[in-house]
This record gives C-alpha cells, structure tokens and sequence, in this order.
C-alpha cells in the first residue's frame, strides 16, 4: 500500500489534485482494513506523512493539517518528514506565518533534545520559499522574515540546517518582489556572502546565473532613479565573471530590459 500511496503522491501537483485524492483512498482503506482486523496493513509514520505529502504538493494545507490530525488521533508521532510537508502546505497556500511557528516548535523541540524532530534545510527552505511567494511592495516585511530565517540557518549550520543554493534563491526573490529601495544593496551583499563561503571550500553554495538573475530582478524592481545605471554595472560584472556559470543568458538580457525600460522613481 505504502509503495502505492508513494507513486501516487509523486504526480500530485496543483493541476493533479486526483492524485492527492486517489493517495488518500488508499489511506483510508487501509484504515477501514486495520479497524476490520487486519493489523498487516495498518497505516503508519510513513503512510500519513506521504500522503500529506501528495497534499502538499497541491498547496492544500487544509487537507495536510487534517491528515495529521488524524495520525495523530491514531497515536503515532509525527517526525521531521510529516512536519515539512505540512509547513511546505501551508508556505505554498501563502500562510508561511502559520508554517514558521510549526518550525519554530520544531527547533525548540530539538533544542530540548528531540532528535526526530531536528529541522534541517529543507525544512526551513519550505519556510523560506513561503516567506518568497508572499513577499510584495504591499507587503516588503516579507522579505524581512527571509532574511532573518536565512540568519537563523546560518546560526545552525554545523548543526545541518544551513542555508543552501536555493535557500539563497529564495531570500533574492523575496527581496526583489519587496520592491523596497535597499532591496538590491542587501540582495548584492548577500550574493557577496555566497561567493566567499563558496571559495572558502562550501562547494554547495557556488553561484551560478540562477543567482544573479534573481539579484539583477532586485535592480529591475527597485523604485530607486538610478537602477538602470546599477543593472548595466551588475550585468557587465556578470558578463566578465571567470566562472561561466554565472555569466549573462536570456533571462539576464530580459531582466536588464526590463531594468531601463522601467528607469524612473525617486
């Protein structure tokens, strides 16, 4: 059953909710087994965790929170797995406040010396990437809130939570889409703080034109007069970086357009 639910979970998106449903079923007719007698197939951990999973991967964090509630209703406890999905459920339906205090529980758990429940970066990754979805010129406190999460892995690197390529990623976006006048200057220093824990021997967090893209947007979306002046500056460092990994491609091109076609402010 637990293979089953698995294959099903793995096609479920937001234009595949059937998926989700069908993981589901199978769930609760492994219930209905159990309750009949049949203790072989009785749900468990892994069973519920990938189903809220399948939800998960919908964004539809009603269903994961019910789902947990249920698991836990039967008496099994919930490991770090179960929890990151729930919170990538709810970042992703754009609730990262409510997914940040199920991580902030999680911490003081492991804090307190549960290992089972020890965050690690993807956990806070799911956060961050809420945290980015929201982030808004109505609503710039959001990028804050990356910010601070990225500081919080930094805090706990050796302890396995550290930030990674995508956890950068996400902080960049949530500072472009803030549209915010120190916006860039942050999102450059940032970047700055990549390349020196990348040549300093962290071969995970070597930048690449992902990275600069997402920092060359922060110009493009800044209110500041001089940013088409900054986004040509930023994409001819780009343009003769040594790694060529980093060096401009469509999207740079798109993006610096977009940075002087947009060149006013105050």
């Amino acid at each position: 059953f637990n293979t089953v639910i698995f294959a099903w979970s793995q096609i479920a998106d937001s234009d595949t909710p059937s998926a989700a449903r069908r993981a589901q079923q199978l769930l609760e007719h492994m219930e209905q087994l159990s309750a009949a007698g049949n203790s072989n197939v009785a749900p468990d951990v892994y069973s519920y965790t990938t189903v809220i999973q399948a939800w998960a991967r919908c964004g539809k964090a009603t269903q994961s929170q019910k789902i947990l509630n249920r698991m836990t209703a039967r008496g099994l406890v919930p490991n770090r797995f179960t929890y990151t999905a729930v919170m990538s459920s709810l970042a992703k339906s754009g609730n990262p406040y409510k997914a940040e205090v199920i991580l902030n529980e999680m911490m003081e758990a492991y804090l307190n010396g549960n290992q089972d429940l020890k965050p690690d970066t993807i956990s806070f990754s799911a956060v961050m990437d809420g945290w980015a979805k929201l982030s808004h010129v109505d609503k710039p406190e959001a990028a804050m809130h990356a910010l601070a999460l990225l500081n919080r892995m930094k805090e706990f690197e050796a302890d396995g939570m550290g930030p990674n390529g995508i956890t950068y990623t996400s902080v960049f976006t949530a500072l472009a889409k803030s549209g915010t006048w120190e916006a860039c200057e942050k999102a450059c220093n940032l970047l700055q703080d990549m390349e020196r824990s990348y040549k300093e021997g962290q071969d995970w967090l070597q930048p690449t034109v992902i990275q600069y893209n997402a920092v060359l947007l922060a110009f493009a979306r800044s209110p500041r007069a001089d940013k088409a002046l900054k986004a040509a500056a930023f994409f001819k460092l780009m343009s003769n970086h040594a790694d060529p990994q980093c060096r401009p491609d469509t999207i740079t091109y798109n993006t610096l357009l977009l940075a002087c076609a947009n060149a006013f402010g105050n």
